[in-house]
């Protein structure tokens, strides 16, 4: 019997995704240090699975395979369900050097059509993830897809454990398929990376931080472009792939993580390089004395909606549920107001850690809204974090938080966190993936995008127009 040939190896000059319908023409086999799954995981790769996840959720599937291969089967329950979501990591026991790769491939199919979460790699469970990738919202179909995540700078991949990760949450379970999975040599012009800062300029006051905003969109097999942008930290393109320099460090400096501190009042250019490229425009960044401690205008008006496609928990623009918005006992705030701007009434924190609300006595189901919606203005914090708690019947508090660093556009739909201006923050629902949406019974406000450490700026926020909605 002639020996299985691997699908991993992949063409550098000429690199198409090839139909099953048709005969596969299979590419030379890939290195073996390169590989994630390849009808098995090789010695020394091992899955785990996230805490508070379905353990069980990957399996090894026979049955389900890409020409003739094994593949792996993920199982993902409903998120109503306790446990409510699929994810964990795929980790090597040795780290590997993938210097000489360019991209993670891999093949993928559906049992039906959906969109998978997160994905990517550089995520491990017991040391820093720096060179953390992340690509949210990949469709799947019920064929056989292959599909490609871009390494930002492959030079810096030269000790990485880190090989694979994903997490992902549906209201109705459903299961998907990975095979052939490996780094690859993908040709960059394929790829097509085009690395930016997010945001045209910046303003922060002197002696705050803030930081800058990164963006990476490239070109899927397919050509559709795709982003890797960042909603957490360490999410998206991790910015340890790039390096920084401030035109004027008297006016402003950057460190190598991207956090941009204000010097003195003036303007300053803030670039980036990726590899041997710099990023095509600059960061401008104004520093001025200081920033009005409060907003002057109210957010803009949210837009109509049926009575049927909204849930609101605070806001003049549709009727709110009644909930008590007094910050429940376990908050770590320094005062909880609701002072009037332009006439319009918003939540005002001071000092703000953590602060949680509670209607459990009157549980929300959520489970048919597709966004949460939240305006935020601050003159002084940089990150700010948002937790959903579930509560389904029978079974403990289900918490995941979302949390924004400035360095965010979520498949191009968020704005960069910044001071001084209301943020608009529409948020897919999947991104609270595990929780059971069904019987929401707290929300918490972060000062740091987690509850641990604890928060670390205490920060001053104005908070309106709080809603679920489709």
């Amino acid at each position: 019997m002639a020996p299985r040939r691997s699908l991993l190896g992949l063409a550098a000059v000429a690199l198409t995704a090839l139909s099953l319908a048709g005969c596969i023409e299979e590419p030379p086999l890939a290195p073996p240090g390169t590989r994630v799954f390849s009808g098995g995981f090789p010695s020394g790769v091992e899955p785990k699975a996230f805490a508070g996840s379905r353990l069980n959720a990957l399996q090894i599937d026979s049955y389900e395979t890409l020409a003739g291969i094994a593949s792996i089967r993920i199982d993902v329950p409903r998120a109503s369900a306790a446990p409510g979501f699929a994810g964990g990591v795929v980790e090597a026991a040795t780290p590997r050097d993938l210097s000489g790769s360019t991209a993670l491939a891999f093949w993928s199919k559906a049992s039906r059509p959906a969109t998978l979460d997160k994905l990517g790699f550089g995520l491990v469970f017991d040391d820093p993830s720096v060179h953390q990738v992340t690509l949210f919202g990949l469709p799947l179909t019920e064929e056989w897809t292959h599909h490609v995540i871009p390494i930002p700078d492959p030079g810096s991949l030269t000790a990485e454990r880190g090989l694979f990760w994903y997490a992902e949450s549906d209201p109705v379970n459903y299961s998907f398929w990975l095979a052939e999975m490996g780094f690859v040599q993908v040709d960059p012009g394929l790829l097509d990376l085009r690395p930016s800062l997010g945001a045209a300029s910046l303003t922060i006051a002197a002696g705050r931080k803030a930081p800058a905003p990164l963006v990476l969109t490239y070109a899927d097999l397919d050509g559709t472009r795709r982003a890797l942008d960042a909603t957490a930290p360490g999410e998206g393109p991790a910015p340890s792939y790039f390096r920084f320099s401030s035109s004027d460090s008297s006016i402003a400096t950057v460190d190598a993580s991207g956090v941009v501190t204000g010097i003195a009042t003036g303007q300053a250019l803030i670039e980036a390089r990726l590899g041997r490229a710099t990023l095509p425009v600059d960061l401008v960044v104004n520093v001025v004395t200081s920033l009005p401690s409060e907003p002057a205008v109210g957010p803009p008006a949210p837009p109509a909606r049926a009575a049927g496609d909204v849930i609101s928990l605070f806001g003049e623009a549709y009727t709110r549920r009644p909930i008590n918005l007094t910050p429940a006992s376990f908050s770590v705030v320094g005062s909880a107001t609701t002072p009037s701007i332009a006439g319009n009434p918003v939540l005002k924190y001071t000092g703000l850690r953590f602060v949680g609300i509670d209607f459990t006595g009157a549980k929300i189901d959520a489970s048919a809204m597709t966004h949460f919606h939240v305006d935020v203005w601050t003159p002084n914090a940089t990150k700010f974090g948002i937790q959903l708690v579930g509560f389904p019947a029978g079974g403990g508090g289900v918490p995941v938080t979302v949390g924004l660093n400035g360095r965010t556009t979520y498949g191009g739909t968020l704005p960069p966190f910044s001071q001084g201006s209301w943020i608009s923050l529409d948020l897919p629902l999947t991104l609270f993936a595990g929780v059971p949406l069904d019987s929401l019974g707290q929300l918490l406000w972060l000062d740091n995008g987690a509850i641990s450490p604890g928060g670390d700026e205490d920060g001053t926020f104005y908070i309106d127009n709080v809603y679920f909605y489709r």
